[in-house]
């Protein structure tokens, strides 16, 4: 029984970059960053090894380094009825069909069935906004959505919000989790009035005391863990108390967060520009609320549920030095309610202070080069070479803080944001994007402006895992155009997928059309005959046995010249020239549609 109350509550999160709601303003709903945990083995790359002279292996496809797209429904368990026999989600009800806006009259859980001794879905504030879609014979409307909230609870006319603080359900605290404070709130069903039926219709599904905090401040309530008891049994579940509802657009000047002098100011990026003015205005107030720690922020009353998504999810991405900011956010009609990794400045303050001293020695070798492209491979080096992809989603580890401090692995958007915030340091104009792989599994990468015009770049594809040492690299997606990848390895481009399957556009991003600045043209590395790309794949052995590195690549023009590099007959050849400099190496080619999209021939050296 608690396993399963913990998997219901830890169901409550749905996933932020590609999955929502697609009502506009019906329900409160936490979204979060997807996890990973479902496909470990699909964030590893594999390889498929045939045996042929010399001791050669080849690889005919490779997993890259993704996220699913993977969808916690809402959702938690049955507790029993009064008879005790029977669970409400076992007893059954009719339902008919019914079609109507309404509000809440005060605050309230929607129920994972229409009885009063069902598990709490959602929470819903006074004067949220919901539809109807049934009323059943139990005296409880079905909502879109997902849940039943008791009719008399609901209201034809608006209901305006109550100006104090509401306590909201986020998500259920980790198991190892520690906390300075733990306090505990009792959770009851509201007491029946024995006197009429008539008089509990002014009283909220359930009431949350406090026993001994009548005179506890607000402020001392955010961040901590509480422990919710309940008639059958407990489990801890994280509780977070909204702030005065001031807007952030309010409290601009207030912001206890300082600004680096490096940052890029967010109008001048290219997401935030391609956005309306009411997402702009959205976008604005979202960035100003994470540097006061405002949790409550007010969206247009124009932008719909998926607008207001898409725009916290923009600045999530397109923002990488709020490190801060974290994968949850709670959307009930119009109001964001934001939750921070930490709302401690302090410890902000301190975190920041160690990315500034590791961005400091990056930036002092890329501000050596001159040349753009020089730049950019620094940070392609840097990112990959520093970096480990991990393969569960942590909650942090899309975080340039992670990156630049060793705390601990990436995601692939953390890759990204770590790319973002080191080309604004550079001064060259980047650009987060996401996406799928040709899986359907999420993915983020880069686009950048580099000579003549954008190119896409994509750091964590460069950095595999496998069972290499550090110095693994390869420079298949460095700067390359739309025709080389999409709808070829990088799908859905900058789109992500709600709850419902309904694809969401963030925006258009900037075309990239040029080749001049690929990394294997601008270094001289494209081939387009036989001989040429021969004694290149050689040199690039030497150089690799020398250096002790794992890849040889370069790039060829043709697919029938790709094929014959790849081919058994070259790589024997090719096998037994690298034995003649090191007699304990072996050759493993990859014949991958996927390079040969690119043109890229590409082999690994293993000791």
């Amino acid at each position: 029984m608690k396993n399963k109350k913990k998997a219901a509550a830890a169901a409550l999160a749905a996933m932020l970059l590609l999955a929502a709601c697609s009502k506009v303003d019906e329900t409160i709903t936490s979204e979060t960053i997807p996890s990973i945990d479902d496909i470990p083995t699909q964030a590893v790359e594999t390889t498929e090894e045939t045996t042929v002279p010399e001791e050669i292996s080849e690889t005919e496809s490779e997993t890259r380094k993704t996220a699913p797209s993977t969808l916690f429904p809402h959702g938690g368990e049955d507790t029993t009825n009064s008879d005790e026999s029977t669970s409400s989600a076992e007893r059954s009800w009719s339902e008919t069909a019914k079609n109507a806006v309404m509000y809440v009259r005060f605050g309230c859980y929607s129920l994972e069935t229409p009885y009063a001794t069902a598990t709490p879905v959602s929470y819903y504030s006074k004067g949220s906004r919901v539809t109807i879609t049934a009323i059943t014979d139990t005296g409880y409307y079905r909502i879109s959505g997902g849940g039943f909230i008791k009719a008399d609870y609901l209201s034809d006319d608006y209901v305006a919000p109550d100006a104090t603080a509401e306590v909201t359900r986020i998500t259920e605290a980790p198991s190892d989790e520690t906390h300075e404070t733990t306090r505990e709130t009792k959770v009851t069903q509201a007491p029946r009035n024995t006197e009429t039926e008539e008089d509990d219709t002014d009283i909220p599904e359930f009431i949350t005391e406090y026993p001994d905090d009548e005179n506890l401040e607000i402020d001392d309530w955010e961040d901590q863990t509480y422990t919710v008891t309940t008639s059958t049994e407990s489990e801890t579940t994280v509780y977070t108390t909204a702030p005065t509802e001031t807007t952030a657009s309010e409290t601009r000047a207030s912001s206890i967060i300082q600004r680096s002098d490096y940052r890029v100011e967010y109008t001048s990026r290219y997401a935030y520009k391609a956005l309306s003015a009411d997402e702009q205005k959205l976008y604005s107030d979202i960035v100003n609320a994470a540097y006061s720690l405002q949790s409550i922020v007010k969206a247009p009353d124009s932008l719909s549920y998926n607008e207001i998504l898409k725009i916290y999810k923009l600045v999530y991405s397109d923002e990488p030095e709020i490190f801060w900011l974290g994968n949850t956010v709670t959307i009930s009609g119009q109001t964001l309610n934001i939750r921070y990794n930490t709302s401690n400045a302090s410890e902000i303050s301190e975190k920041q202070a160690r990315v500034d001293n590791a961005v400091n020695s990056v930036m002092s070798k890329v501000n050596s080069k001159s040349s753009t492209f020089d730049k950019l491979e620094v940070i392609y080096d840097y990112v990959v070479l520093n970096n480990d992809f991990e393969e569960t989603d942590n909650g942090t580890n899309s975080s340039v803080y992670n990156a630049f401090t060793h705390s601990g692995g990436l995601q692939c958007l953390g890759y990204a944001k770590t790319v973002q915030y080191l080309c604004d340091m550079a001064g060259i104009e980047c650009v987060t994007v996401v996406g799928t792989n040709d899986e359907g599994h999420t993915h983020a990468w880069n686009i950048v402006y580099c000579g003549d015009g954008y190119y896409n770049f994509d750091t964590t594809w460069g950095d595999p895992i496998n069972d290499y040492d550090s110095t693994y690299i390869r420079h298949t997606y460095f700067l390359v155009p739309d025709s080389w990848i999409h709808n070829i390895t990088h799908y859905n481009v900058n789109k992500f997928k709600t709850n419902s399957g309904e694809w969401v556009n963030c925006f258009n991003p900037p075309s990239c059309s040029g080749t001049a600045y690929n990394y294997f043209n601008h270094k001289g590395l494209t081939y387009s005959d036989k001989s040429s790309a021969e004694a290149a794949l050689k040199a690039q052995i030497d150089k690799a046995i020398a250096d002790h590195t794992n890849v040889i690549e370069i790039r060829v023009t043709d697919t029938k010249l790709f094929d014959l590099l790849t081919s058994k007959d070259m790589t024997v050849e090719l096998q037994k020239y690298a034995r003649e400099k090191n007699s304990t190496v072996s050759l493993m080619r990859h014949t991958s549609d996927v390079y040969k999209s690119t043109g890229v021939v590409y082999f690994d050296i293993k000791y």
